[in-house]
């Protein structure tokens, strides 16, 4: 497994592939990022890049849209 032990690499992302796993736009990434509501990416070489680990992370620990109950 990729990633899991110390001198293994590790995978990273960047905005454009976040954004269409997420079904959001590339501008709803930066700003997610702005507002601090997700990891700070990786400068390497003038790209922005994540780990996929702490994507993978914070999706789990987000919050779950409870289903809105209809009202009658």
């Amino acid at each position: 497994m990729l990633g899991t032990k110390r001198n293994e690499l590790t995978r990273l992302v960047c905005r454009k592939e976040i954004a269409e796993a997420l079904g959001v736009s590339v501008r709803q990434i930066a700003q997610l990022v702005l507002e601090g509501k997700m990891p700070s990416p990786r400068r390497i070489d003038g790209a922005l890049r994540w780990p996929i680990e702490e994507i993978n992370e914070w999706i789990r620990k987000s919050p779950r849209k409870q289903p809105k109950q209809n009202e009658k």
